[in-house]
Formats: structure tokens, sequence, C-alpha cells
């Protein structure tokens, strides 16, 4: 500011500061292999956009990329959708929603779930619900045709919680895995269907154990039937 100039010297010629009384800050370092901007205000603490060679305080190297963070609340909207990917795109080549990878998983989950599926219904089992599927992502999902927020990486995605984690979906609630799925519970676990529930298995069996307590088994108000 005016008042409190930043004198340029042999130390610091390669970088430039636009600060306001406040500490408001815009700083853009031009030093070789350290490169970095930071937009930053005090307000309700630290809000700030860092990228490139992040540093701290004391100009000490605390992490490469990039770093929006603030002490307050925290917001992402966007109208028309959002795509978080982990995919590589290097050096800003390719369009900004390329989402080829993601879609090629997604795709094979669908064929995937058309196989089974279509196996179910031969074997007379109640068939997924391909329909809503497919929509989902060739309606809104794909180049983000639909606000839809689509999340990809190459090597995985972890949620956590320290308390609880809730996934609600007014339709459909759509899981795929290649491999295994497996659920852990330490202590209840309640399922509820209002109408029907549908349980195929393609090759190798069901095996139902309780370890302590007995297994029940009721159709309340109608037949129960057994083949084999």
């Amino acid at each position: 500011d005016s008042a409190h100039t930043d004198h340029v010297t042999i130390q610091n010629y390669k970088r430039n500061v636009l600060r306001t009384p406040a500490n408001n800050k815009i700083r853009l370092d031009d030093e070789r292999g350290k490169e970095h901007i930071k937009v930053s205000t005090e307000y309700g603490g630290k809000s700030q956009l860092n990228l490139g060679h992040l540093v701290d305080a004391r100009k000490q190297q605390r992490g490469e990329g990039f770093e929006l963070r603030t002490d307050m609340w925290g917001a992402v909207r966007a109208k028309k959708g959002i795509f978080i990917s982990a995919d590589t795109q290097d050096k800003a080549q390719g369009q900004v929603r390329e989402m080829a990878p993601a879609m090629a998983i997604l795709d094979g989950a669908q064929s995937q779930m058309k196989s089974l599926s279509t196996d179910a219904q031969t074997a007379n089992a109640d068939p997924a619900d391909l329909s809503s599927q497919i929509a989902l992502l060739q309606q809104s999902v794909k180049d983000l045709t639909q606000a839809a927020i689509l999340l990809s990486a190459p090597k995985g995605v972890a949620i956590a919680s320290g308390e609880h984690l809730q996934l609600a979906a007014s339709k459909n609630l759509i899981a795929n895995a290649g491999n295994h799925a497996d659920i852990g519970v330490v202590k209840n676990m309640f399922i509820g269907v209002g109408q029907a529930l549908s349980v195929f298995v393609r090759k190798a069996g069901i095996k139902l154990f309780a370890n302590k307590g007995a297994i029940s088994v009721q159709a309340q108000n109608d037949l129960m039937e057994l083949l084999a």
C-alpha cells in the first residue's frame, strides 16, 4: 500500500506483491523452479488460493499443485454440472470436460450389470433396472449434458467420516463392482424393502451362517417355496 511500500532488492526482485492495509494480498513469485501465486484475505481467519510451489510464511515449501482453503465455510457450485478427476491431462492439453477414462469404467460397469441381469431373468429372478442406469450415463453424466457431478480417479476413491455417512437418491441407487463387494457391520444391520427382494448368484451358490443364535425364515402371509 502507499504507506508501506515493498522495496525491490536483490533478494525479492522476482516477487511481485499487491497488498492492502487489511492485508488482502496477491503475490506472484517468478523464481525458477519455485514459481507460485497466492491470493489471500484474513477475514474470518485465512482464506487462500495457492498455486504452484506452495510455501509458508518463512518461504519454506509446504506442498505442490494447488490449494484452496478457508477457516470459514466453503462452497463449490456449478449450475450445469461438476467434473472432479484425478485422471491425467498433461500440461492442460485436451478438452475441459474430457472424461473418457471415467466413462469407460461406467460403460463397463453397465455391461457387467446387463450380463448379470440377463442371467437372473433367465433364472426367473427379477432383473436390474438397466434403463435407469443407461439414462443416468447417457442423458446426464456424459459430457455433463444435465446438472450432474462426476467423480473419477484411476487408483481409487475413499470417503471417510468420523461419525455418520449417508447416501440418498430420490430414485435409483446403483452400485457395481468388477470384483468383490465387502460390507462389514460391527453391530446391527437393517435392510428394508418396500416391494420385492431378488438375490441371484450365477455360479458358486449362497452360504448363510449364524455363529450364535437362531436363523428364522418366515413367509407370514403366503407360501414358502424351496426348490432344488
